[in-house]
């Protein structure tokens, strides 16, 4: 399965050199594809998340893999951690598309060929916070609601979410 028309991607670990490239991704993903979910303050106080000197170590512990494209440009990212207090369980965070590449199925490959490590690590269940706009990807990949919340971001900007169980 590769997504479509992006036969020519590769996947590969995240490094720490990397940090700028994602933080970019990361920015111009969300803040593309969360308008309309999510008013200006909060997508700026998202870019004040990426920005922060934490996000780094973030990044570091969550198992991120990355797709690039032909020219070594990082055009998506995701990654995954074990959860302390649910056994088996792992949870799926830094889904990010670049718009210029989005709704091609990149996410959804990304998504299930984390999930496929998270299982080799030997985690069953999978958990995430969805920002609104992924909700339909998640319930298409097999996800269901387990209960809303919001996100904290900085400067005391909350954020809905919806958590989410597979």
């Amino acid at each position: 399965m590769t997504p479509r028309d992006l036969p020519d991607l590769t996947f590969r670990a995240y490094a720490g050199g990397d940090l700028a490239a994602v933080r970019v991704l990361h920015r111009d993903s969300f803040a593309a594809l969360a308008l309309g979910h999510y008013a200006p303050s909060q997508i700026a106080a998202h870019d004040s998340l990426i920005a922060d000197l934490a996000y780094a170590d973030d990044l570091a512990r969550s198992h991120v893999m990355l797709a690039e494209s032909p020219g070594g440009a990082i055009v998506a990212t995701v990654g995954w951690i074990a959860l302390p207090d649910e056994p088996q369980t792992a949870r799926i965070r830094k889904l990010f598309v670049a718009p210029a590449v989005a709704r091609r199925g990149l996410g959804r490959h990304l998504l299930a060929q984390t999930e496929a490590a998270a299982r080799a690590a030997g985690h069953r269940r999978f958990f995430l916070r969805a920002y609104l706009n992924a909700v339909p990807l998640y319930l298409s990949s097999g996800y269901r609601a387990d209960h809303t919340g919001v996100m904290t971001l900085p400067g005391a900007v909350e954020m809905p979410v919806l958590f989410m169980r597979k």
